[in-house]
């Protein structure tokens, strides 16, 4: 192996995570420095490697894409397609870049195999990354090996859900994500703040069964960071639920008696199915009876195992669950206009079927991570265009030179517009969703302002609830142990006032007498 200890190389990395595992791979002098896994599987992502030493500058660049695994909604059979039809799309729109080799590209598909995202085979596939990213630089060094570690000028872009400022990174790290779940989090207390709820119930599936229990729990630890570290006015009560074990009818029932006994608001956190057996059984328990108790969902990404909250599934709890959402709210990122991505989602899907031997779905389309990969490189591509690789006399000397061009800045891409803030990171798209009875959907009633100081504006009780808003615990309290008394119905009033006529009238006698 060549010398390690020449000079250091820009680079970029645009990684792709997914759900359920995260990695970080770096080399530094020969060896893998740090690697991350969540849930046992691995996903890779994207790395872009200038092809010059720094601090002299270039204009030539080389793209490494990286992906892994075959299991989840990100992971090669997913991805490796998406990025593939999104350079075509750019080398048909930029010819200039890709024709004189001013843009390279090597693939590097690892872990491709049924366990490689079960506990143990995570070393397996992470060697096999290492080998095949040390030679993908090999051979496109003419001096030297490509050093990559956290020291080094790297950039990582990622379409995954990672917070950026849990990565440490910034100014070279960013994601493209319209929002994670810390966003969510900081939404959910800002919407108790606007209408003054000050309790609430967090119902949190653990999901121990499934795959993606994972996932759940990264969810619900944001979460509930949020309401913690508002511990000093909100109230809060976790009940914890498995809709993997037990009897599941029994299972609902106490986790919402439960949850009742704490507060009329209540959170769920679980899965599109759960969800429905969940609300199904609050219809049950009579909970829609009145206007008494609100449910709060968050969801943020789409992917075809995992669809938005909906009631028609043509089965026996389609009533229940529309009767249950007309009394839900939901947080969420805005919904991707999918009818805008049908053509290249066709594409992507198709491709990917092909390239894994996998039978074609309709449904593989609705997939945001793939959406936002393509995302990803588009933004790449065509900002590098306009600036530094057209040939003009601004040349990038390191990548957070990228990021400051994305500052305070709108891009309109081909899926959707991508708002930049002061500090380069994209703007959070949350909104706020209630049912709606005539079309019996979910629909926008306000978007998030998180980076402004009145989050939801002058939003009115009347647009976020039907009816009068309920309390979060009713005036005598969830037993009625806050009044001093019951209320007295007419017919005792009127017992009452008969017989202190009786005893006035007697004692009026006896004083006579």
């Amino acid at each position: 192996m060549k010398d390690l200890h020449g000079p250091r190389y820009s680079s970029y990395l645009l990684d792709c995570a997914s759900h359920s595992c995260r990695i970080r791979s770096s080399l530094k002098r020969g060896t893998m420095i740090e690697s991350r896994t969540h849930n046992s599987c691995l996903v890779l992502g994207w790395l872009v490697i200038f092809s010059c030493a720094r601090p002299v500058t270039c204009n030539r660049l080389h793209l490494i894409t990286t992906t892994s695994a075959l299991s989840s909604a990100s992971s090669a059979n997913v991805i490796a397609p998406a990025y593939l039809i999104a350079l075509e799309d750019m080398r048909e729109k930029y010819p200039h870049l890709f024709d004189n080799n001013t843009i390279t590209v090597t693939p590097v598909d690892v872990g491709l195999y049924t366990e490689s995202c079960t506990p143990g085979f995570e070393g397996p596939s992470i060697d096999e990354f290492v080998r095949a990213y040390a030679l993908a630089t090999v051979r496109r060094s003419t001096e030297q090996i490509v050093i990559l570690n956290a020291e080094d000028d790297s950039l990582v872009i990622s379409c995954g859900t990672r917070s950026t400022a849990l990565g440490g990174r910034y100014p070279t790290m960013m994601t493209v994500i319209s929002g994670t779940i810390s966003d969510a989090g900081m939404s959910l207390v800002a919407l108790l703040d606007h209408v003054m709820w000050r309790s609430i119930t967090f119902i949190y599936d653990q999901n121990s069964g499934s795959i993606d229990a994972g996932r759940i729990q990264g969810h619900a630890m944001s979460l509930l960071k949020a309401l913690q570290e508002r511990s000093s006015d909100i109230d809060l009560s976790i009940v914890r639920m498995d809709s993997t074990v037990g009897k599941k009818s029994q299972t609902y029932y106490m986790a919402l008696q439960r949850a009742a006994n704490h507060s009329r608001i209540i959170l769920c956190e679980t899965l599109h199915r759960p969800l429905r057996e969940l609300m199904a059984s609050a219809y049950d328990l009579g909970m829609t009876v009145g206007n008494e108790y609100v449910f709060i969902y968050v969801y943020l990404f789409q992917i075809p195992s995992e669809p938005p909250p909906e009631w028609h599934e043509n089965d026996q709890l389609d009533e229940k669950v529309k009767a249950v959402f007309r009394h839900t709210l939901v947080i969420r990122t805005a919904e991707p206009k999918w009818e805008k991505s049908d053509g290249i989602m066709e594409r992507i899907v198709r491709r990917g079927s092909d390239m894994f031997n996998r039978t074609y779905q309709a449904q593989y389309k609705f997939n945001e991570f793939a959406v936002g990969c393509y995302g990803s490189v588009e933004l790449l591509i065509s900002t590098l265009n306009n600036t530094y690789l057209a040939g003009g006399s601004a040349k990038l000397k390191s990548p957070a030179d990228f990021l400051r061009d994305l500052k305070n800045r709108t891009f309109n891409l081909t899926f959707e517009s991508y708002a930049f803030l002061p500090d380069g990171t994209r703007a959070p798209n949350i909104i706020l969703q209630r049912f709606d009875a005539s079309s019996a959907r979910f629909q926008e009633v306000a978007v998030f302002a998180l980076n402004t100081p009145s989050i939801l504006g002058n939003l009115s009780p009347e647009q976020i609830w039907p009816t009068q808003l309920p309390p979060d615990r009713p005036h005598c309290g969830i037993h009625g142990e806050r009044c001093t008394a019951t209320p007295l119905s007419v017919g005792t009033i009127a017992i009452c006032a008969s017989l202190t006529a009786v005893i006035t009238i007697s004692s009026s006698i006896l004083c006579l007498r």
